[in-house]
C-alpha cells in the first residue's frame, strides 16, 4: 500500500503504440487554432484560469504562484 504522493512519481503511461503523444499533438493544433480566435480580452481572461489551475495541480507554493511571483 502507498503511504506518501512521491511513491507514485513520476506518472509516466506507457503508451508503446504512440496513441497517447499523437492525442497529445492534436490537442495542442486545436489549441493553437482556438487561440488564435480568442478575442484578446478573452484570451487575457484565459490566462489568468489556467495559471490559477496550473498553480493549484503543479506549485508547491501555491500563494507565490498565484499572486504572480513565480509561473508554474
Amino acid at each position: 500500500m502507498y503511504s506518501s504522493i512521491s511513491q507514485f512519481e513520476p506518472l509516466l503511461p506507457q503508451d508503446p503504440k504512440k496513441v497517447l503523444h499523437s492525442l497529445a499533438l492534436d490537442v495542442l493544433r486545436e489549441s493553437a487554432r482556438l487561440s488564435g480566435m480568442l478575442h484578446p480580452i478573452t484570451r487575457q481572461a484565459l490566462v489568468g484560469v489556467v495559471r490559477t489551475m496550473n498553480c493549484y495541480y503543479l506549485s508547491n507554493n501555491r500563494q507565490a504562484c498565484l499572486s504572480g511571483s513565480i509561473l508554474p
